[in-house]
C-alpha cells in the first residue's frame, strides 16, 4: 500500500511540474506575440516610422521626378542601389496609377490592419514605376480612399529596393515599365 501511495505522489508531483512547465511555455508565446503585435501596429503619432526607425521627413531629398534614380539603375546596377537605397526622397507631382491594398495576411483572413500602397510615375521617365507602401497609421483605412486614379500626390518616402520585375506585370508591360522602385513611406495630396 505505502508503494502505491508513493507511485501516486509521484505521478501527481510530475503532472503538476509538468502543467506548470506548459503554463510557463504558453505565457512566453504569449508575450512574444503581444511584442511583435505591438512593434507591427504603430500608433498614428509615430507614422512616420518605417520597421522601428524614424525616417527623418525633414531631411528628405528632393528630386524631380523617378528619372534620375532610374537612369542611374540602368547604368550601373551596384552603385545605383548603393547610392539611393535607404536615401529619403521627396517626389511632388507623381501621378497615380493604382491604389492598392496589398496585405496576403488580411486577404487570408488575419485580424490584422490592411497594408496600403500607391503605384505611381512620373512625367520624367517613361521606364520606370514607383510602388510605394503608405505607413500605418489610424484612420488610413478612410484616409487611402481619397486617392484616385490619374491624381497627382506628393510622395515622402524611404527607398528600398530596385527591380526588373514586379507583381504588377499588368502595369509593367502595358505601360511598358521596366524597373520598379519600392519606397516605404507618405503620401499627400497637392
Amino acid at each position: 500500500m505505502l508503494n502505491k501511495e508513493k507511485l501516486l505522489v509521484t505521478l501527481i508531483t510530475l503532472f503538476l511540474s509538468g502543467c506548470q512547465q506548459f503554463d510557463s511555455g504558453v505565457n512566453t508565446i504569449d508575450s512574444s506575440i503581444k511584442s511583435l503585435n505591438e512593434k507591427l501596429t504603430p500608433s498614428k503619432k509615430n507614422k512616420t516610422q518605417d520597421s522601428g526607425q524614424k525616417i527623418e521627413l525633414s531631411s528628405s531629398k528632393v528630386v524631380s521626378g523617378l528619372g534620375k534614380i532610374c537612369s542611374d539603375y540602368n547604368s550601373n546596377t551596384t552603385m545605383s542601389e548603393k547610392k539611393w537605397t535607404g536615401q529619403v526622397v521627396r517626389i511632388q507631382n507623381a501621378k497615380i496609377l493604382r491604389v492598392s491594398e496589398f496585405n496576403s495576411a488580411k486577404t487570408l483572413g488575419a485580424d490584422t490592419h490592411g497594408e496600403y500602397g500607391i503605384l505611381f510615375r512620373t512625367t520624367d521617365t517613361q521606364k520606370c514605376m514607383g510602388v510605394l507602401h503608405i505607413q500605418y497609421y489610424d484612420g488610413l483605412e478612410n484616409d487611402i480612399a481619397s486617392f484616385k486614379k490619374d491624381e497627382l500626390i506628393t510622395v515622402t518616402a524611404k527607398i528600398g529596393s530596385f527591380s526588373d520585375v514586379s507583381n504588377w506585370s499588368q502595369y509593367t508591360e502595358s505601360h511598358n515599365f521596366t524597373t520598379i522602385i519600392d519606397l516605404t513611406g507618405v503620401v499627400s495630396k497637392l
